[in-house]
């Protein structure tokens, strides 16, 4: 079985990845901003995307306490979540053969599928398929993972998309890097 699951982690490694995150108005929310950097096989960044809107309901005071400080270098930059949720799918699109990888998207990035799909901006078979979440191999924050492992992510800035994006990705692809 270890075997299988390094070699599955081999084959990843030779594929361009896509982390994704988004921040929500409390964890049950409306996202508000959502972020995703594809990275060549090499680990370079080559495109991304990444889109905030007015918060639609009353503001959650853990987000107003503990993500909007962080994300003031994020201009809105769309008028409702539903035209950012229509971008984001079709940036999915151009890049549907790569990985797709979240931190604990179970519960916060599978919303923006079931919202996608409820709207009417995907269909029954539309959706990023396999989604790798790579809290299955932390203990922890993603974030931490790469602090205790020296890994450089700029600035520390959790809960900013962006940020928890490159976090996501450079914990995964050191991880698989060190199985070997």
């Amino acid at each position: 079985m270890k075997n299988n699951i390094i070699s599955r982690m081999n084959e990843l490694n030779k594929k361009s990845i896509l982390s994704i995150d988004a921040e929500t108005n409390g964890l049950w929310g409306q996202a508000f901003s959502i972020s995703a950097l594809l990275y060549d096989a090499e680990g370079t960044q080559i495109a991304e995307f990444i889109g905030r809107c007015p918060i639609e309901e009353e503001i959650n005071p853990w987000v107003a306490e503990n993500c909007l400080p962080k994300m003031v270098d994020i201009p809105e930059n769309y008028v409702s979540y539903k035209d950012m949720l229509k971008d984001f799918f079709d940036f999915l699109q151009q890049y549907k053969d790569a990985v797709v990888s979240s931190h604990m998207g179970h519960i916060v990035e599978s919303k923006l599928l079931h919202d996608a799909h409820d709207m009417g901006i995907i269909g029954d078979w539309d959706a990023p398929y396999l989604w790798y979440d790579v809290c299955l191999f932390f203990d922890d924050s993603t974030n931490k993972y790469c602090q205790e492992n020296g890994i450089d992510i700029g600035e520390e800035n959790t809960h900013n998309p962006v940020y928890d994006c490159k976090s996501a990705y450079k914990a995964f692809k050191h991880f698989i890097n060190t199985q070997n």
